[in-house]
This record gives C-alpha cells, sequence and structure tokens, in this order.
C-alpha cells in the first residue's frame, strides 16, 4: 500500500505529523506533500516517507499564488503510483476529482466542523464539501459531534480525535519542585480563544500571590494581546512570553508546569470540538483551568481541575486559581486525577484506526474492479 497525503498546513502540524508517523509504520511507501505560506522548514519522518514542501505566498498582490500550487500537487497526482490520496485541509476537495480519475482510492481528513464555522473560510469549505463528497471514498473526523453530519453522505469514515502520543509525554522530564508553574502555549488570538480574559486573570495572579511563574507561548498577530503580553512582561519577573515554541520544547515545558489554561470562546465550532492542548495537560498531569464545552470536559471537571462554562466572570477565575495555589492537597488531588485521565486518552489507542480505514477502502476498491 502506497500512500500520498497532501496538507495546506503549516510543516509541524500536530496532528499531520501523528499521521505521518503512524502509517509510515505499516504502508510500504508515504509521500507528503505539504502547502504552507511558511519558510521551508525540516521534517523529521520516518526512512519510508519523503516530504516534498511547496512553498506558496498569497498577498493582495499575488492572490493566485494558491493556483500555482494545486496545479503542481495536481502533476504530483498524475506521476504518483499512490493507491490512497489524504488530504487535509478541505480547500483540497477540489483536487479530489482528478485523484478518482488517476484510479487513487481518496481520503479526506476533517479537522474542524466547518458547517459550523462563520466567514469566508467556513462557508467556501462547506461548499467544497458538500459539492464534492461523492468524491470522497472515507473520512477521518475528530470528535463525535461531526458524525450527524456526516451520516448525510455515504462515508466510510473512522472517528481519529486530537490526543496526543503517549511514549512522548513519558518520556519527558516531570517537575518535582516548587514554584508553582500556570502554562498556556497554543493560539493567541480573540477570535476562537478569551486571551485578554486569560491575561487578566494571569495578572490577578501574580499580583496577589507570590511563588507562581507563568509560561506563555504561541505566535500573536493581535496589537492588543502584543501590548498585554509587553506589559505583563515588564511587570513580572515571573511572567514569560516565549513566542513560537517547537513541539518538542512545548512537551517539557508543560511536563514541568503545574497549571495548564485553556479559554475557549463561545463559537459554535468550538463547541464539542477535540482540542490537542487538553490532552497534552492530561498527558502531562496538570490540573486543568478551561473555559468551554469541548468533548469530554464533564470527564475533566471536578476530576482534574475546573472546566467554567463560556464567559465566567473574572473573579471566578481568579478565586479557582487561588485556591490551587493555596491548598497544594487540592492541586495534588487534580494533578493525580489528569494523569490518570490522560491513560484513557491517548494517540495509541486510536491511531490503529488509520490502518482499519484503509484496508476497508484497499477492500472495497479491489472487489469493485473485480
Amino acid at each position: 500500500m502506497k500512500i500520498l497525503v497532501v496538507s495546506y498546513h503549516n510543516i509541524n502540524d500536530n496532528r499531520i505529523n501523528k499521521h505521518l508517523n503512524t502509517i509510515s509504520r505499516f504502508t510500504e511507501h508515504v509521500h507528503y506533500v505539504n502547502i504552507s505560506d511558511s519558510k521551508r522548514q525540516n521534517l523529521t519522518v520516518r526512512e519510508n516517507c519523503s516530504v516534498e514542501q511547496i512553498p506558496v505566498n498569497v498577498t493582495k498582490k499575488n492572490p493566485f499564488g494558491i493556483i500555482w500550487a494545486f496545479l503542481k500537487v495536481r502533476r504530483i497526482i498524475r506521476k504518483s503510483n499512490a493507491n490512497i490520496i489524504h488530504i487535509h485541509d478541505p480547500l483540497l476537495i477540489v483536487l479530489l476529482p482528478y485523484a478518482k480519475s488517476r484510479k487513487m482510492t481518496t481520503v479526506y481528513d476533517k479537522h474542524e466542523s466547518y458547517e459550523l464555522y462563520g466567514g469566508l473560510h467556513g462557508r467556501i469549505s462547506n461548499y467544497l464539501e458538500n459539492t464534492y463528497h461523492k468524491k470522497i471514498d472515507g473520512v477521518v473526523y475528530v470528535n463525535s459531534n461531526q458524525e450527524l453530519y456526516l451520516n448525510t453522505f455515504a462515508y466510510r469514515k473512522r472517528l481519529i480525535p486530537n490526543f496526543q502520543v503517549k511514549a512522548q509525554f513519558s518520556s519527558a522530564v516531570e517537575k518535582s519542585s516548587s514554584p508553582i508553574t500556570l502554562i498556556y502555549i497554543g493560539t493567541l488570538t480573540e477570535s476562537s480563544r478569551a486571551t485578554l480574559l486569560m491575561l487578566d486573570m494571569i495578572e490577578a495572579i501574580l499580583s496577589t500571590r507570590s511563588g507562581v511563574n507563568c509560561v506563555i507561548g504561541g505566535p500573536v498577530n493581535d496589537s492588543r494581546i502584543d501590548e498585554r503580553l509587553e506589559a505583563l512582561s515588564n511587570k513580572f519577573e515571573t511572567f514569560s512570553y516565549l513566542g513560537y515554541v517547537p513541539y518538542n520544547e512545548l512537551i517539557e515545558l508543560t511536563c514541568k508546569s503545574d497549571i495548564g489554561l485553556y479559554f475557549q470562546k463561545d463559537r459554535p465550532n468550538n463547541i464539542g470540538s477535540s482540542p490537542n492542548k487538553i490532552f497534552e495537560y492530561l498527558l502531562s498531569g496538570l490540573a486543568v483551568v478551561s473555559i468551554g464545552r469541548f468533548e469530554h470536559w464533564d470527564k475533566i471537571d471536578s476530576v482534574a481541575g475546573r472546566v467554567f462554562d463560556f464567559d465566567p466572570p473574572l473573579s471566578d477565575l481568579v478565586t479557582f486559581v487561588q485556591g490551587l495555589v493555596d491548598n497544594p492537597a487540592l492541586l495534588r488531588k487534580f494533578k493525580n486525577g489528569s494523569k490518570a485521565l490522560g491513560e484513557q486518552f491517548t494517540w495509541e489507542s486510536v491511531e490503529g484506526r488509520y490502518r482499519e480505514l484503509y484496508e476497508e477502502l484497499f477492500d472495497a476498491s479491489s472487489s469493485t474492479e473485480k
């Protein structure tokens, strides 16, 4: 079995890299084509996985760069001898009719509930899913809320949540002493995350409790958030903003922390989502302080920390975190509960579903040809 994987994501996308490492263990060859506006970067993969990067610069002066990239992928499809093409972005669905004409079996990895998105991205993604769904042989999706929507299509499908690789976190060095550290490394935006509320809470905690550190990481494209991060860095020696953090460093920093923050905004696509961040915290044994209604939130609340409903008062957040700082026994209880839950949500427990889907599709394709 030979697989062609195509994505229009950052080369370091965590879900895609887990996918590549998983399928390269049981396939003859994997060819990964990455379209990205980020600079060329090295990606560590297994020997039977080749990587081809297509840099694209889409600007107001050059809005057609993506068309050039897609034409290049089309040529790659024409020359490929892969049995299966697996795409990781809804925009790439437009390539599937051509892939089908080349006798490829097609798989679409649905990272998000695009049907619930607003804006141009959501409308285009939803249109492509609905227009070309008959050209999709199989779907991988990330949370159970997507299943009802997918049932309207005749897909062979597998649920593969954004669980994390247990082995990566098990090998990291865990924290053994004070001070207590709060951490969030991820999306820093106001469109889907309550970032300013999180920073307000952090300021209140650092102002009222000694012996507490805070680590924040991730790229920023919002001047308000930039200003707040700079102000907090200047005000508190115990506050660190790290900018972009490579994934291996993210794992190490997370495992050395105590309290993991994850503040969602009330957006339709956030409800029932499968957030990487939460599963990183559980495998690291962190007490979780979160806002949202993501998948499995009810199992986490009061066992591994606290999951607040959307738009909680700042005072409630501050009071809860102060309680964790002031009560080591309570913090330890939540950290132990988090570690135990993490054992239930591992990538190792679901990664085999890729193979199941491919073999099911491969068998169906073989019987059709007969």
